[in-house]
């Protein structure tokens, strides 16, 4: 995991008469430890989460979502004027967003069955030791569009 700044890993699709095949072979899960999935209520928004040292993946295994990463630079007193980079994931393109440790994320999905993989560089006990979570309004406003 030596990339330190949010990077796409661009996936894929292939379709003929048996059906469709979705695929991402870029993605490197060597440093990975675990996963989950996450089935977001539509508008429902998830944020502010942070580590210092845990790195993720979301890749959309369903529908789509807004994701929005801003880096932090105080970890106890945050400021307020952070510049955010906005994410668009959808599973029909199989695009996974890897999001390095020293950012906040938040996300939102649209649609109702809506649902997002993450991938976790750390263990629970580790990414229980290293979570900041701050107020969804912080940063971003969730109401507007992009």
């Amino acid at each position: 995991m030596s990339e330190l700044s949010p990077r796409i890993i661009s996936g894929g699709s292939f379709t003929d008469s048996r059906g469709t095949l979705r695929f991402n072979n870029k993605l490197d899960l060597v440093d990975f430890r675990r996963f989950y999935i996450v089935k977001n209520a539509p508008n429902v928004v998830r944020a502010w989460q942070a580590h210092k040292n845990e790195c993720k993946i979301f890749l959309p295994l369903s529908g789509s979502f807004t994701v929005v990463l801003v880096a932090v630079d105080d970890w106890e007193n945050p400021s307020k004027d952070l510049p955010q980079s906005v994410f668009h994931l959808t599973a029909e393109e199989q695009t996974a967003l890897f999001i390095p440790g020293g950012f906040a994320n938040g996300f939102t999905s649209s649609g109702e069955d809506a649902e997002l993989l993450i991938f976790s560089s750390s263990t629970l006990e580790e990414s229980s030791e290293d979570d900041f979570r701050y107020d969804s309004s912080l940063w971003y406003n969730w109401n507007k569009k992009g």
